[in-house]
């Protein structure tokens, strides 16, 4: 049943133009720090491919790619990724943001343990990064001062500029946002705060053809012109043969 759900998909595509298309799901810090750079140079080489982008937690990442509601997925490599294949993505490093005006506005590093002192500004309650810092804050068994919740970096960034708390976020993110805001971002000592994100899916053999050239471009596998290989996928026809009704399933969607 997923697999004629996909096919209606992706003829609907055939039938507007587009030559392939790509669930693709991402957590926050992917979709601010890579992949707009990455998606692209991916789409200026590969116009007749239509990636449909959402953003999500690391948790939900895993949980739709596994669910076949996505192709791939980006994710914290903290998260379990059940039955899932597993590639590496980028490295990104924690740090600490706070405003000039902060006690520790003048220090080069501090360790996580000394944030504890202050009151944090916290990401979504399923995110990696929350997550990490409420583990090491049950860890070492010292209360985590959580003013509030919210939903996005640039969210974070505008409440420590408020001086409402300070707030633990990616570098790439804090360099991209943060810096211009006149905020100051401080190293953290801790080994963890370094960290992986991973591109999950369920196998390349789950994947169309415009699947496979994405993943392998995020994966830094793929080459310029790979739309001339997908442009040789004219018909769709012997993929459907196995289906009852492939020639009405042909018919009505246009495809010659």
């Amino acid at each position: 049943m997923e697999n004629i759900e996909s096919i209606g998909v992706e003829l609907k595509e055939y039938a507007r133009g587009v030559r392939g298309f790509v669930r693709l799901r991402a957590n926050l810090g992917a979709i601010v720090q890579f992949l707009p750079e990455d998606l692209g140079t991916f789409l200026a080489s590969n116009p007749e491919i239509m990636v449909d982008l959402g953003e999500r937690s690391s948790r939900c990442v895993v949980d739709e790619v596994e669910r076949g509601i996505a192709d791939i997925g980006l994710c914290s490599s903290i998260m379990d990724n059940g039955r899932l294949e597993r590639v590496r993505y980028r490295s990104i490093r924690l740090i600490l943001v706070v405003d000039k005006d902060h006690p520790l506005a003048d220090r080069r590093e501090v360790s996580v343990r000394e944030t504890l002192d202050y009151y944090h500004i916290g990401l979504q309650a399923h995110s990696a990064a929350y997550q990490l810092v409420s583990a090491y804050a049950e860890h070492v068994s010292v209360p985590l001062k959580l003013k509030l919740h919210v939903s996005s970096f640039d969210a974070l960034l505008r409440m420590v500029q408020s001086g409402l708390g300070i707030g633990i976020m990616p570098d790439a993110a804090f360099e991209a946002i943060g810096k211009p805001m006149g905020l100051k971002g401080i190293s953290l000592a801790d080994d963890w705060v370094e960290r992986q994100i991973d591109i999950v899916h369920r196998g390349e053999e789950t994947l169309s053809a415009a699947g496979k050239f994405l993943l392998r471009h995020l994966s830094g596998g793929l080459q310029p012109g790979a739309n001339d290989c997908l442009n040789k996928v004219v018909s769709i026809r012997p993929l459907l043969r196995g289906f009852p009704d492939w020639k009405r399933i042909v018919a009505n969607e246009a495809i010659q």
